[in-house]
């Protein structure tokens, strides 16, 4: 029978056991050998760790490794309050689990609205402008999670590709501060600009709209 995804069941665990996998059959283990022809008989000879990540989905029952942590991760985003939900839109920016904020953003629309601050992150155009309308001293309000503004919702949200010079627009018309800044929590000093091109030690990918959110 399949192995079942459980509320223990996690990504990371899933690619610790795959390593764990990769090794033994690399070490010449019989029984690691004899696991991966019978998840996946037309496993390779020599596999490598996305093979062994193949074969470890098909034991849960599914076609490969994406379909896998697909199921995991909305099963957890389904179990989630929506108190949860919004702090999982908040901290995706900077050492949050973007792939997790993601489905629920597709799983759980309403979060987007939330507040002005899920909304900037999230590519909600109209509702930004709602917001601000009705109380425009949210533009340079910050949230109760990370403590950031809208902007740098903007700025370090990866959850919208298309929207985002267009609600930074209405906020900094709105009086929102491109200067701000927050502490890492080890002295370092992050800015508005930093969460538009990424990459440093988080990795995060530059925003998709990079150059128009600079100028």
């Amino acid at each position: 029978m399949p192995r079942s995804i459980t509320d223990r069941t996690s990504v990371a665990v899933l690619k610790q056991e795959a390593k764990r996998w990769l090794a033994a059959l690399r070490r010449g283990d019989s029984a690691a050998r004899a696991r991966l022809s019978n998840a996946w008989p037309a496993a390779p000879a020599a596999p490598g760790l996305r093979d062994v990540q193949h074969a470890l989905a098909r034991e849960y029952g599914h076609r490969d490794w994406t379909e896998l942590t697909a199921a995991i991760i909305d099963r957890l985003a389904d179990r989630q309050t929506e108190v949860q939900h919004v702090e999982a839109i908040l901290r995706h920016g900077f050492g949050g689990d973007v792939a997790l904020a993601r489905r629920i953003v597709a799983r759980h629309p309403a979060v987007r609205d939330a507040s002005v601050f899920t909304a900037a992150a999230t590519g909600e155009v109209a509702q930004v402008a709602r917001f601000l309308t009705r109380d425009p001293a949210l533009a340079r309000a910050t949230d109760p999670i990370r403590h950031w503004t809208a902007l740098a919702h903007v700025a370090y949200g990866r959850l919208d590709s298309e929207h985002a010079v267009a609600i930074a627009t209405l906020l900094l018309d709105a009086g929102a501060d491109a200067a701000a800044v927050f502490d890492d929590g080890w002295g370092n000093p992050h800015s508005i600009l930093t969460g538009i091109v990424g990459l440093g030690e988080q990795g995060v990918p530059t925003h998709p709209q990079a150059d128009a959110l600079v100028d």
